[in-house]
């Protein structure tokens, strides 16, 4: 009896973690469009308007970054730490 719910217990376990897989790998896909977003090459266009000074450029350049940041913030509960340390390290270059 015992034996058959350790037998359980371990076919729930490799379940869970079976069902977390395509939500893993869809948190790793939204940092990656997180980081493409925040490339220079794709964010400046995005937010330069003409006329505008150098110091708002460089606020609306953080706005953009910090909201597309916490617009991903929950990821990290699906990514490895060293992932998610990344990401941050990146967010804040």
């Amino acid at each position: 009896m015992e034996e058959q719910r350790e037998i359980t217990i371990i076919q729930a376990k490799a379940g869970a973690k079976s069902e977390m897989i395509p939500t893993r790998l869809q948190a790793y896909e939204r940092l990656v469009l997180f980081l493409e977003r925040i490339e220079p090459n794709q964010m400046i266009p995005r937010v330069h308007r003409p006329a505008m000074t150098a110091g708002v450029f460089k606020r609306e350049l953080q706005r953009t970054i910090r909201e597309e940041f916490e617009h991903n913030l929950t990821q990290q509960l699906y990514v490895s730490a060293e992932a998610w340390n990344k990401v941050t390290r990146v967010k804040m270059l």
